[in-house]
């Protein structure tokens, strides 16, 4: 017999050999079970945030809150269209969503609104002056309001899907449950890596 004719016998796995295979095909199978449940999970999540992020809520603010602080008093005296967003809107929203907490987050300042359709821009530009001097003296008035859909909708942070107007704290689902956890989370592109310019407005919001 030749070298070239020399049969290899055939040898069959070992035990380890084949508690190995097993093994690694145990944790790939694993492994794609946990993708599969948490790729779901995550789609199931994002619904769920896009419906609170829509969902409006819309709250008479308990006059006992309102005399936390005088500002407020001052801001129930606006005409009928002229609204609160930004800071002082936030605080209210705070103080209704945390009862035991007695302390009133102080607003920078009062930012103004109004809607087109029930007041003009000149007669609320003279409550933004009287609220907010320094940003009127830098041609920031009083922000035009069309509705509160797409107020809500032009929102960069879901904080600041807030708005105090005849009384009343108008607020989407998902602007009261961040609130609520003291989160920050952009409206859109919540599941991606922040950069950029909503990342800055984060840096800028959190030192303020």
């Amino acid at each position: 017999m030749t070298r070239s004719e020399v049969q290899v016998p055939h040898r069959p796995p070992s035990n380890s050999r084949k508690g190995l295979f097993l093994f690694i095909d145990f944790l790939g199978n694993i492994c794609y079970n946990y993708h599969i449940v948490n790729k779901t999970k995550m789609e199931n999540y994002k619904k769920k945030f896009e419906k609170e992020r829509i969902e409006i809520i819309s709250q008479e603010v308990p006059q006992e809150i309102k005399d936390l602080n005088p500002v407020y008093s001052q801001i129930d005296k606006m005409p009928k269209g002229c609204a609160v967003i930004g800071g002082a809107a936030r605080s209210l929203a705070f103080m209704m969503i945390n009862p035991k907490n007695q302390e009133l987050i102080p607003a920078r300042d009062v930012d103004v609104a109004y809607f087109e359709d029930e007041i003009s821009q000149d007669e609320a530009d003279v409550y933004a002056e009287y609220f907010s001097p320094d940003d009127f003296s830098h041609n920031h008035g009083a922000q035009e309001v069309s509705n509160i859909e797409e107020y809500m909708n032009t929102r960069d942070f879901t904080m600041n899907q807030v708005i105090y107007k005849d009384g009343r704290l108008i607020a989407s689902r998902a602007a009261i449950r961040d609130i609520y956890k003291g989160l920050i989370n952009p409206c859109d592109n919540r599941y991606e890596k922040t950069t950029g310019v909503i990342g800055a407005r984060i840096i800028i919001f959190r030192q303020d």
